[in-house]
């Protein structure tokens, strides 16, 4: 993310690039120095990756009840710090960015690809994976969003790019630090300092700070050129491939950010605001005698991409700022009408023993929309984008609505009323979450639930249903939800260096189906109902382990959870 090479270079080559920064001391010598309590930023999605310690633990497609635990120490240890603490999410894809998230997607299946041949063919998976990037833990997310908004302010960036929002926000309540890893922060302007996510010790709360005055210092670039200066040098819209031949006429890869610099310096206007003819210059020195105006054209959005000026700071429709600011990005995508992308998570669709994953969650999107949409006028078609065989990429879909036989109260009341409130209205959301699931569930079945069961137990009932895992598998998956916290400890990796390749596809599919399934519940308004997924990876294929050579190793452990195996329903 950010600006190619440039974290290993602010690292290694300007002086007094990074430093040392201990949370706790920092957040002391503020409170003294002002009075009250630092705000902190936090760019969410970057420091998921701290709560899994090792790639095999995604290949078991992870171990939940420890990154929750991992998520809430975290999380309670800033907030003792006496940090007020902000969150920022993405929201779904800007439009001039979507080329670029569609093409980490394809990047991100292949990878994944590639572990899934890894784990077929017995490899060791407590060695360390060497020539395989394994994509983070996708489905972890929406838990660790969870998580975050029980310690702070949680908002998801739907007017513009995320790190933009972030640092605009940083800048409007006079934030101390963002904590990221995002290299777009070394452009932006603001009072606020930048510290570390990836370097960040969960231990001693110490991490590294980027010093973006030594880097200007360091390149003679003043604040209104590092716009300029992040574009030639390679981002999300003026992409590595599009400058690396400018890179390399201009001087070797060691310095070719102060060559950038010296071209910068030479020009005859400021940026933002070039002059004609330095964007014509500019545009032939990167992509030569072509197209120049193309080449004019993505200069200048690339600049205003890192500008705060004339950004919106709320939606004009009340409803849509609403959901854009309690963390409903599927609602909001759908009302607000922006494209999403479906993205896979370890699905392999070369195997034939599963439906392909766009159809497997299709029925669940149109009735989501129905549900959403049905009061709306005009056009009621979505777009997304999404893979849906192994040699195409992902590709633009037009979905239309499934909608419900039954009235659909206005969206304001369906989904912020509080559960309790009205048993009239909380009877028709359930009603309408079996209608979105299956025609065989039904509003006595779901009441018959605790709440902290009902995500989990419509998982599995889904997954059973379409054939996609058996009675077994689900058994295990649902032990494996339930995981014994004196077993926590005593499962060891070593036990599980190889792993069956069936299981880890089921389990991946299990852990990813649940993004689906909780959007059911939040297009009804029922947040109570999304509990924390607690799926332990490496207890679940301990059990398909033990299971093979003993079918009736589960029974006993199953009797506890009868109530939640609605999934025997199926075979009825």
């Amino acid at each position: 993310m950010g600006v190619r090479h440039l974290h290993t270079y602010i690292c290694n080559q300007v002086p007094n690039g990074v430093s040392n920064v201990d949370l706790a001391l920092e957040a002391e010598k503020y409170r003294k120095k002002y009075g009250s309590n630092p705000i902190l930023v936090l760019d969410v999605l970057t420091m998921q990756s701290l709560m899994y310690t090792n790639s095999h633990e995604v290949c078991l497609s992870g171990r939940y009840n420890l990154c929750n635990e991992r998520a809430h120490r975290m999380f309670s240890k800033l907030k003792s710090l006496n940090y007020k603490l902000i969150c920022f999410i993405d929201g779904p894809p800007q439009l001039d960015k979507m080329k670029t998230c569609l093409d980490r997607r394809n990047d991100s299946y292949d990878k994944a690809i590639k572990v899934l041949d890894l784990i077929d063919s017995g490899t060791d998976l407590t060695q360390p994976i060497t020539g395989i990037q394994v994509p983070n833990l996708l489905p972890y997310f929406s838990n660790f969003i969870q998580i975050a908004m029980e310690y702070g302010e949680m908002h998801a960036s739907t007017l513009s790019e995320c790190d933009l929002e972030i640092a605009d926000f940083a800048n409007s309540v006079g934030a101390m630090a963002i904590i990221s890893n995002d290299t777009d922060f070394l452009i932006y302007e603001g009072d606020w300092r930048f510290w570390s996510a990836n370097h960040l010790n969960l231990e001693t709360f110490c991490t590294i700070e980027f010093n973006r005055h030594s880097l200007r210092t360091h390149l003679k670039l003043n604040s209104n050129q590092m716009c300029l200066f992040a574009t030639l040098g390679g981002n999300d819209i003026l992409k590595y491939n599009d400058v690396v031949n400018f890179h390399r006429r201009i001087g070797s890869n060691r310095d070719k950010f102060l060559r950038i610099a010296d071209v910068i310096r030479s020009l005859n206007s400021y940026p933002p605001r070039l002059r004609i003819q330095d964007l014509k210059r500019l545009s032939h020195s990167v992509f030569g005698p072509g197209d120049r105006e193309y080449g004019i054209h993505l200069i200048q959005q690339s600049m205003k991409s890192y500008s705060y000026l004339n950004m919106p700071r709320q939606h004009e429709d009340p409803l849509i700022d609403a959901l854009s600011k309690n963390a409903q990005k599927f609602n909001f995508v759908i009302v607000a009408n922006r494209p999403y992308i479906i993205q896979l998570f370890f699905f392999d669709y070369r195997d034939k023993y599963f439906t392909p994953f766009y159809d497997l969650v299709l029925p669940l999107i149109k009735r989501q929309m129905g549900i959403l949409l049905c009061r709306f006028s005009g056009d009621r078609s979505r777009t997304f984008y999404c893979k849906t065989s192994h040699e195409t990429p992902y590709r633009q879909q037009k979905l239309r609505c499934d909608f419900p036989n039954c009235d659909v109260p206005p969206l304001q009341e369906l989904l912020f009323t509080p559960f309790g409130k009205s048993s009239q209205l909380d009877d028709l959301r359930i009603q309408l979450v079996c209608w979105q699931i299956s025609p065989k569930l039904n509003i006595n079945i779901l009441k018959s639930l605790k709440n902290e069961a009902i995500l989990t137990a419509l998982n599995l009932f889904y997954l059973v249903e379409k054939k996609q895992i058996t009675k077994d598998e689900a058994d295990c998956l649902l032990l494996a939800v339930n995981c014994p916290s004196n077993m926590v400890n005593q499962l060891k990796y070593e036990d599980m260096k190889a792993i069956n390749g069936r299981d880890a596809r089921v389990a991946f599919l299990f852990t990813r189906m649940y993004d689906f399934i909780r959007n059911c519940i939040s297009a009804v308004g029922l947040r109570e109902f999304c509990s924390l997924v607690t799926f332990d990876g490496l207890y679940f294929h301990h059990l398909r382990k033990n299971w093979r050579s003993n079918p009736g190793y589960i029974d006993d452990l199953l009797k506890q959870y009868e109530d939640w195996r609605i999934y025997l329903t199926v075979f009825d």
